[in-house]
């Protein structure tokens, strides 16, 4: 009983002493008064180890024979109490504090509770100021933290946590996780910074970071992250899906709110999954497949179902190739090619045909190229100029006007009975 009732008495004084800066009232002086010891019974004095200082006993007076279930449950109510505005309540089952150095101490089961958020922690070391003011925490073991902010709570859970508040700033190692309304980022560590108004303003994460967010998922080595305006930016094998469509490149920029584009360069590649390839309308499903675009630069607006490619822009399709200095890319409903938009220097491979032009355009639903700018179509040996050509996908048929000239070989067979009958 001595030893529980040391470790509430030590609890209880650094909630009165060390966090509380309100005057006791009348009313607390009244509640108080019924668990003062008795003034009739003999007093015994019990030398208890101090943690502070082994060599020095720190002395507790026990009225013999006293009982002190009044007092272990005033203690207990005084924890469940709410917090005042302005106080910093710390709790634990052991306590080491040394008020002159203004440094305290606690393990298993701690928490602290403040106006600016809640933490729990297996083990805690703190330092504050003269005035009672949190500067500095470290918390080791099971670290859970939550903050408020005006779009709400944010959790931080971590295996090990500094937090600088004159710094307005906060790091956490090991299996370190945010979560929010917004979604939800893990990574290895983590260094975040707040304003003067304690809300989040950057996170920087640092290894293996994922985020998950409103139907996404994004991971890369590294993450800087704009918490007062959504933007993200990942580098390092970097790569970011909406489940159907996969965005990767070296450094991926996107926003986690409102905005649902987002941008990778360089070297990026858009994987368009069920595509049903640039196929015409009324093929038998399982047809098509996936589309791959690689460009230097390439942007991808979601909401927006369009991807824009500059320079070196390759597509491949299972049936079609494609090269061109820009491209831009319509998706319709259920993730199918829409429009395709080529320009500057566009080559297009397709079966035993090669088209050449300076822009080109591709309707999916009929399969149709149309090809201008100095077009020609080479098909087997035989080429075709003209101002505009025109040509299908699934047929042989193929439109040039005006200006329009063809120049036919005959095959060797016919080359051959053609030189015989000569």
């Amino acid at each position: 009983m001595s030893g529980r009732f040391s470790r509430i008495l030590l609890c209880g004084a650094l909630f009165l002493s060390a966090c509380s800066k309100r005057e006791r009232s009348a009313e607390d002086e009244a509640e108080w008064a019924e668990i003062q010891p008795l003034a009739t019974a003999t007093n015994v004095v019990v030398s208890v180890p101090d943690p502070v200082s082994k060599d020095q006993p720190r002395h507790i007076v026990q009225s013999e024979g006293e009982d002190y279930a009044p007092l272990v449950q005033r203690l207990e109510e005084m924890e469940a109490l709410a917090r005042a505005p302005g106080e910093t309540v710390v709790t634990g089952e052991h306590l080491v504090l040394d008020y002159e150095e203004h440094f305290v101490r606690m393990d298993r089961d701690v928490v602290v509770l403040d106006d600016r958020g809640k933490l729990k922690a297996d083990w805690l070391e703190g330092r504050f100021s003269a005035s009672n003011e949190v500067e500095h925490i470290e918390a080791k073991g099971h670290v859970w933290m939550a903050v408020q902010h005006p779009e709400g709570e944010v959790q931080l859970t971590g295996d090990h946590l500094e937090l600088d508040r004159d710094g307005r700033t906060i790091r956490m190692d090991r299996d370190v996780v945010v979560t929010d309304a917004r979604g939800e980022l893990r990574t290895d560590r983590l260094t975040g910074h707040f304003s003067v108004s304690n809300e989040v303003e950057t996170i920087e994460a640092r290894g293996h970071v994922r985020m998950e967010s409103d139907g996404r998922t994004a991971v890369a080595e590294k993450a800087d992250y704009n918490y007062q305006t959504g933007f993200v930016q990942m580098e390092g094998r970097a790569s970011a899906s909406d489940g159907a469509n996969r965005l990767s490149g070296e450094r991926i920029q996107l926003w986690v709110q409102g905005n649902r584009r987002m941008v990778c360069e360089p070297n990026a590649l858009l994987e368009i999954s069920d595509t049903g390839g640039m196929s015409m309308e009324g093929l038998p499903s399982g047809s098509g497949g996936s589309t791959e675009i690689r460009s230097d630069r390439l942007a991808y607006d979601e909401s927006k179902a369009l991807a824009e490619a500059d320079g070196n822009v390759r597509v491949r399709d299972p049936r079609v190739a494609m090269n061109c200095g820009t491209l831009r890319l319509h998706l319709k409903e259920g993730n199918e090619i829409d429009w395709i938009e080529a320009e500057s220097g566009v080559i297009i491979q397709l079966d035993d045909r090669k088209a050449l032009a300076d822009r080109a355009r591709y309707y999916a639903d009929e399969g149709r190229f149309v090809l201008d700018g100095e077009p020609k179509l080479k098909m087997g040996r035989n080429i075709m100029t003209g101002d505009r050509i025109t040509f299908w996908q699934e047929t042989r048929r193929m439109v040039c006007e005006p200006n329009a000239r063809v120049l036919l070989y005959p095959d060797e067979e016919t080359k051959a009975k053609f030189l015989k009958d000569l």
